[in-house]
Parts: C-alpha cells; structure tokens; sequence
C-alpha cells in the first residue's frame, strides 16, 4: 500500500481540500492527514473544533488523520513545516508528501529549498530580516538577489519550507505537488470554490456557505475577536520573566505589545502592533502564545501521533505505525502523558481555552473519541 500525507489546518474543510484529496488518491493508495487542532498558524483558534474538522475529512476520504502539536500548529512557517514532516517521517509509513501549490511546479520547489539551505542565501535573507523585513519578505528578496525565481503564492513557499524539513532529515518521502485550482485567499465565487479565509469571512457575515463545504458543520464557530478579553488580560499581567525570547527582534516584539494601549476595536490594537518587520501572524501567534503561557522556544520535540478520525483503512495503517515504528499513538489520552509531556500539556490546554470562550466545558481532549467511520 502506497501511502500519501497532507499537512493541514483545513480552517474549515472545504471542497478545495476534498478535491486535494481526491487527486491525491490518483497517485497512493490511502491519505494520512496530520491536521492543526485547535489553534491554526495565523494565530487564531480554529473557527470549528479539531473533532468536527477532523470528522469532515474522513467522510471526505481521509483515512487518517492525526493532531500536529499545538507547539507546531502556531509555530513560524520554518517550525510548523519541520514539526509536521518530521512526525510523518517518524511514523515510517509514509511514501509521499502532497501539497497544494500555485505553481504545481515540483523542480522549481524542489530547486529553490536546495538553495534556501546554502550559506549564501541564509546570509542574505539573515542580512536582510536585520535591515527590518519579515521573514516572508525578506525570503523573497534574498531569491530575487540570488537571482532564483521566488515561489508564486503561499503554498509555494510552504511546500519549500516541506522539502527543506524533508531534506534535513534526510527522508526518503517524496514530495509532490498538486495545483491549485483557486488562490490562497481567492474569494471568487465564479471558480466553484472559495478559500477557507473567505469562507471564514461569509460565516462571520451570516452567509450560508453549505455550497463550499462537503459536510457542513453544526457547531458554533470560534471568531478571533472573541479571544480578545482573555488576550488583553494575559498582556496587562505579563511581566519581562514570564515570556522567552531568542533575541533583539523578539524582544522588541514584546516591548512593543506591552506598550501598545489594548483597544475595544482588535482590528486596531493588532495594526498598532503590526509592522515591516512583524506580519500580521506573527503578531497573533505572539500573543497567543502569551495567553497561553508557552513562549516562543520550541523544546527538543519527541513525536507522537494523536488519532482524530479515521476509516478502515486508517485502521489498518495504524496497525502497520505500531509494527513499523517507535512513535507514540494516541488513541486514548491520559492525564499521566500530559504530565510527562509539554506538547502534549499544551494540546490540551489549547482545547480548554478555546472551549472557554465558547462556555464549552474542559476536558473536550479527554472526553471525545476518535470518530470511526466503517
């Protein structure tokens, strides 16, 4: 059996990440999905549970998909790509890694991740973050500097930052890429899909979106502004102890949030924080991070895969991970591995704090079962 994997934050699923699927399936055998829970990258919570997303995926034909480590789910593109592959590659199943991409141009990805890793361009682009550009940014004037092509869109730059993790590590999973059929934040209706950043936006205005979603969701979706409240107070009580920082540009990072008066409009709190150097994610993925308590600095990471959903078949691939593999599966959670695991501490008190603003009650990651589908 050849089998495929897909990282994902699918925020919402929609019939974009069905068709992925779909083509995925043209060229292995099953899908595994390692999926964000409950908070995505953009340093949000995810608009619906990581249950429910995950449930979707599986009626859509994901055999299996598995949790990525909050730690990563919320990490810079770099650490969330190398979270995930590296827990795929941990698993000892997978054959190929499939990603969305503007370009569906495999050797150019290929070519420019083999360059992102040489001397001459981690200079530059180091030169450059110190001149005060994002990382994003300053990536794509290091390539143009070296005269290298730069990644057309969002997806391409991820999957280069997917082949980089896979070429440190040194797998023998190959990565292929399937084109895109609409924008990252495309919300042209005409397409017959949308992107999940404008579906987000249709459901925060009231407009029913069933149309754009394989199996549409029944819970109450979780807006960024709702957090605001527990933000403002995680800040206010922050002092210079509490949070760690890796350097000059995390340090001015902070400064500049506990400087910055909180605002009744988030919208504008979050543009008076923002800068050339600071994107709009990395502003919420900070602040995030302080509400959580959990910083920046990513502990030296032990894998483990906690099951969401699966199928048959993912029951099967199960079997082989157990056989083939030294990773921990995490079907059943218990308090004594959230005890001896920070990841894992962390996974869980994600959870609790989205399910707070929701007035859900705690323990959702103890209470649920993987979702079966036979």
């Amino acid at each position: 059996m050849k089998i495929a994997a897909i990282i994902a934050e699918y925020n919402p699923f929609h019939s974009g990440h069905k068709f992925h699927i779909e083509e995925t399936k043209k060229i292995a055998d099953a899908v595994i999905v390692i999926m964000s829970g409950s908070f995505v990258q953009r340093g949000e919570g995810a608009i619906y549970s990581k249950f429910a997303r995950a449930k979707a995926a599986t009626l859509s034909g994901a055999d299996l998909v598995l949790e990525l480590p909050f730690l990563y789910s919320t990490a810079s593109s770099r650490d969330f790509a190398f979270g995930a592959v590296k827990t795929l590659n941990e698993l000892n199943v997978v054959d190929f890694l499939s990603f969305g991409s503007e370009s569906g141009n495999i050797e150019l990805l290929k070519r420019i991740a083999s360059f992102d890793e040489s001397e001459e361009f981690r200079d530059i682009l180091k030169s450059l973050i110190e001149e005060g550009l994002s990382y994003p940014r300053a990536k794509e004037e290091a390539l143009k500097k070296c005269n290298l092509p730069y990644a057309e869109g969002a997806n391409d730059l991820l999957g280069t930052e997917y082949i980089s993790a896979l070429n440190k590590l040194n797998s023998a999973i190959s990565p292929i890429c399937i084109k895109r059929t609409v924008a990252h934040d495309s919300a042209d209706e005409k397409a017959g899909y949308l992107s999940a950043s404008a579906i987000r936006d249709k459901i925060r205005e009231g407009t029913d979106v069933s149309a754009y979603l394989p199996h549409p969701f029944s819970e109450e979706p979780l807006f960024y502004e709702s957090l605001s409240p527990l933000i403002a107070y995680s800040v206010m009580n922050l002092s210079k102890d509490d949070y760690p920082v890796r350097g000059k540009a995390d340090s001015d990072l902070i400064s500049t949030i506990k400087n910055t008066p909180f605002t009744k409009d988030t919208n504008s709190y979050l543009y008076n924080i923002k800068s050339k150097r600071y994107t709009m994610s990395r502003v919420k993925r900070t602040l995030l991070h302080i509400l959580l308590n959990s910083g920046e600095k990513i502990p030296e990471f032990s894998p483990y895969a906690r099951v969401l959903s699966l199928n048959t078949t993912g029951a099967e691939i199960l079997k082989r991970i157990k056989k083939e593999s030294d990773i921990k599966i995490i079907t059943k959670p218990s308090k004594k591995f959230e005890k001896e695991n920070i990841s894992f501490a962390l996974d869980v008190k994600a959870t609790d704090v989205r399910n707070m603003v929701l007035s859900k009650e705690s323990g959702e990651d103890y209470l649920v079962s993987p979702f079966v589908l036979k």
